[in-house]
């Protein structure tokens, strides 16, 4: 079984892309479940894949204070990167609080 890893990220109002996992040669990134929540204000999120991003994600709709968790356990696979590639997140207003629980494979 992969080793699971958690990171949990802030994101400030008004910034449009943030870095979540840092491209490693020849692997994937499989998420297995992300949790957000946004602040006091309304925004949008969706994740992405590589430098020239690629949607992996639909855009989610956030209102005030609002959240969405998504998958459960260790073994769900709900997104994943190309092969070599980041993931990352794109978004408009916020703030933003997610926690992304992944893991590297091939």
């Amino acid at each position: 079984m992969a080793h699971k890893r958690t990171i949990l990220t802030a994101i400030q109002s008004g910034v449009t892309s943030v870095d979540l996992v840092a491209a490693v040669t020849g692997m994937k990134i499989y998420v297995c479940s992300y949790v957000i929540t946004a602040g006091a204000a309304a925004g949008t999120l969706k994740f992405t894949s590589g430098t020239v991003p690629t949607d992996i994600s639909a855009v989610h709709h956030y209102p005030i204070n609002g959240g969405l968790a998504v998958g459960h356990g260790d073994e769900a696979r709900v997104l994943e990167t190309a092969v070599g590639e980041k993931l990352a997140c794109v978004g408009t207003g916020g703030p933003f609080d997610i926690t992304v629980r992944y893991y590297l494979g091939v």
